[in-house]
C-alpha cells in the first residue's frame, strides 16, 4: 500500500505470484485470475467517487487515476482478460497459503486441547450424574458451586483455566505463527473454554449438554451455542431446509467479507481519511467529526462481518456433518438493534454473550443478588479478554516494533458501554423518557444506539489497525487488487 491508495507489490512479500516484487512493475500475470465483468469494478469505483470526491483535498486517498480515466479504461483489456485501469489493471490476489494453513493447524490443535478439556472436566464433575438428581437441570444439581465439583482438587480446576490461559501462546510458537488473524482465530477458541469451563465451575452447564460425552465434547470444543428442547433437553438438530439456508449464508457472507476487503484495502480500512480522534488534532469535537464516525462505523461493520463470516463457516460445517442446528452469531445488531442492551445482549456476538452469561453474569448474580453488579462483571470481564487478545495477536513475539498498540483501550471501551446500559436501565423506569421512546421513528433508533459507542469505537478498532490486521486477514481470502503497471 503506497500513499495514493493503490496497492503496490513491494510492500506485501506474498505477492510473488503477480509481482516481480519491485516497485511499480509487474511481471507475468499468468497465475492471476481473470475479472469476469467490468460493471463490478465500474461499480466500486462509482461508489467510491460519491464518497470521496477527487476535489476534496482532505479526502481519503485515492488511486493513482480519476474516476472517469478508471472507468475508461476499462473499456480494453488487460494481460490475459484482466481489466485495464489509468496506469494498472485490476485481478485477482489469491489467498496466502501459508496463513491459510498456519491458522489450520492452530486451530485444529485448538480444538484437540477442548476435547481434552471436556474430557477432565466431564469426568471429573460426573456431570448428568452426580451432584443432584438425574435429569434435573444442572443449576438444580450444581446450584452454588456443589456437586461432585467440590470433590475435584483445586489443583485441577486452577490447570484448567491457566491453560485456557497459555495454551494459544504455546500454540503460536510451536507452529511459529505470526499472522494476527491467524492469531486471533486459534485465541477465539480458548476464550469460549475458558468461559465454558466456569459455568461448569459454578453448576450452569446446559442439562442437554451433559447427557453423554459425545454432546458435551460437541457443545464445549466447538465454535457454536447448541440449542436443546425446551420439553427434552436433547439437542436440536438441523432440518434439510436450515442446512440448506446455512450454505447460502455462508457463501453470502464470504462474498460480502470478499467485496469489503477489495474496496477498504487500498484506503487501508480507514476510507473516510479520519485522523485518530482526540489524538491527532481533533480533540474532543473530533468524536462527532464525520471523518472519524464513519471510519468507526466501517471498521464496526467490518469486525461485524468478519466474525460472521468465521461462525458462519464453522456452523454450516457442524450442521453439515454432525447435523446439530447452529444459529447465527450476529443478528443484525448495528441496523436492527432496538436499545443498548438489546444490541449487546441479544444481537452483538451471541455465542461469547451466552457462554459469558453462564459462566460469570448468573454465578454473581447469585451471589451479589445485583444483575447491575453482574453486568459491570461481563464488561470488565469482555475487556479484560479482549485486552489479552491484543497482547496475544500483536505484542507476544513480535519482532517488528509495535509500540503504537498499547494495553488498556479495550477495557476503557467496554466500561464506557456499561455505563450506557446502566443509564438505559435508569431512563427507562421513568416514565417520561419511556413514553418518549415510543414516539421515535422505528428506523432512527439503531442509528441513534449505535451514536452510543461509535464516537469511541476507536478505543477498541485502534489496536486491531495499528497492529497489522486488517492486511494480515485479507491474506485469507481472495481479494481485487489494481495492479500498477511500470511507469
Amino acid at each position: 500500500m503506497d500513499d495514493t491508495g493503490v496497492y503496490n507489490s513491494s510492500h506485501d512479500s506474498s505477492s510473488s505470484c503477480c509481482y516481480d516484487g519491485s516497485p511499480s512493475t509487474v511481471s507475468s500475470p499468468q497465475s492471476c485470475a481473470v475479472i469476469g465483468d467490468s460493471i463490478a469494478m465500474g461499480i466500486i469505483h462509482r461508489l467510491k467517487g460519491a464518497i470521496f470526491p477527487s476535489g476534496d483535498d482532505d479526502a481519503a486517498p485515492t488511486t493513482d487515476s480519476s474516476l472517469s480515466a478508471v472507468l475508461g479504461g476499462m473499456t480494453s483489456s488487460g494481460p490475459n482478460g484482466t481489466i485495464l485501469a489509468g496506469n494498472g489493471y485490476y485481478a485477482v490476489h489469491p489467498p496466502d497459503l501459508n496463513v491459510v494453513l498456519g491458522m489450520t493447524a492452530g486451530t485444529f490443535v485448538g480444538l484437540l486441547f477442548g476435547v481434552a478439556f471436556a474430557s477432565v472436566i466431564y469426568r471429573t464433575m460426573s456431570l448428568g450424574r452426580g451432584g443432584g438428581e438425574e435429569g434435573k437441570n444442572v443449576d438444580e444439581n450444581y446450584e452454588g458451586g456443589g456437586g461432585s465439583w467440590k470433590r475435584t482438587t483445586p489443583l485441577i480446576r486452577t490447570t484448567l483455566v491457566v491453560s485456557s490461559i497459555l495454551l494459544p501462546y504455546a500454540i503460536m510458537t510451536l507452529f511459529g505463527i505470526e499472522n494476527s488473524a491467524s492469531r486471533f482465530a486459534i485465541c477465539s477458541s480458548f476464550v469460549l473454554y475458558f468461559f465454558r469451563t466456569l459455568e461448569a465451575t459454578f453448576g450452569y452447564v446446559p442439562p442437554g449438554a451433559s447427557r453423554s460425552f459425545g454432546v458435551y465434547a460437541a457443545y464445549f470444543a466447538l465454535p457454536f451455542d447448541m440449542s436443546f428442547d425446551s420439553v427434552t433437553d436433547e439437542p436440536i438438530m438441523a432440518t434439510k431446509g436450515e442446512i440448506e439456508a446455512g450454505m447460502k449464508r455462508a457463501m453470502l457472507d464470504v462474498a460480502t467479507i470478499i467485496f469489503l476487503c477489495s474496496i477498504l484495502s487500498p484506503y487501508d480500512y480507514m476510507p473516510f481519511g479520519s485522523r485518530r480522534a482526540g489524538l491527532d488534532g481533533y480533540g474532543l469535537l473530533g468524536l462527532l467529526h464525520w471523518r472519524h464516525l464513519g471510519d468507526c462505523l466501517v471498521i464496526a461493520f467490518f469486525f461485524q462481518q468478519g466474525l460472521s463470516v468465521s461462525f458462519s463457516l464453522f456452523g454450516n460445517a457442524i450442521q453439515s456433518t454432525l447435523g446439530y442446528r447452529s444459529t447465527p452469531m450476529m443478528r443484525s445488531p448495528i441496523i436492527e438493534a432496538t436499545s443498548p442492551s438489546d444490541f449487546w445482549g441479544r444481537r452483538w456476538n451471541v455465542l461469547v454473550h451466552a457462554v459469558m452469561k453462564r459462566g460469570l453474569y448468573k454465578p454473581v448474580r447469585r451471589r451479589t443478588n445485583s444483575a447491575l453488579i453482574a453486568s459491570l462483571a461481563v464488561f470488565v470481564a469482555s475487556g479484560a479478554f479482549h485486552e489479552w487478545l491484543v497482547h496475544a495477536c500483536f505484542l507476544y513475539g513480535k519482532s517488528d516494533n509495535r509500540n503504537d498498540v498499547r494495553i488498556g483501550s479495550q477495557t476503557a471501551f467496554f466500561v464506557w458501554n456499561f455505563v450506557v446500559v446502566a443509564i438505559e436501565g435508569v431512563l427507562l423506569r421513568n416514565e417520561r423518557f419511556a413514553n418518549f421512546g415510543k414516539m421515535v421513528p422505528r428506523w432512527l433508533i439503531p442509528s441513534l444506539i449505535v451514536m452510543t459507542s461509535l464516537p469511541v469505537a476507536h478505543w477498541f478498532g485502534d489496536p486491531y489497525k495499528n497492529g497489522g490486521f486488517f492486511p494480515d486477514y485479507e491474506k485469507c481470502f481472495p481479494i481485487i487488487r489494481k495492479v500498477v503497471t511500470a511507469v
